[in-house]
């Protein structure tokens, strides 16, 4: 039920990219590949996935490591449901490149209060 199975029966696919939509014409299950990676990888074609892929790392490669267990939980339920067209995975996944993230330079955005 979840179309994985077009990733098997249509290998050819994983090079070139089969584009979103149009699920009648694979045999089988008439859904969409309902997972995000596996999805992004069958509808796109390699080489925007191996973008994707390295974008993903760049973005959370310094990632503090009191963030990881959420950016964990984030991508876990979010790369196993069809959440690529959800614009706050991304943005939070943006989000995690920005310098307030960095534990050594934390510092530098901490707030004072005077009373």
């Amino acid at each position: 039920d979840r179309g994985i199975d077009k990733l098997i029966t249509d290998p050819m696919y994983l090079l070139f990219g089969a584009g979103e939509g149009g699920y009648f014409r694979f045999p089988g299950s008439a859904f969409e590949v309902h997972s995000t990676l596996p999805g992004m990888l069958f509808y796109y074609g390699i080489i925007p996935f191996i973008f994707i892929c390295v974008w993903l790392r760049e973005n959370l490669k310094d990632t503090s490591k009191v963030l990881i267990p959420a950016y964990l939980a984030l991508l876990i339920e979010s790369f196993t449901l069809a959440n690529q067209r959800q614009p706050v995975v991304w943005v939070v996944i943006v989000l995690a490149s920005l310098a307030y993230n960095r534990p050594n330079e934390l510092r530098n955005f901490r707030m004072m209060t005077v009373l």
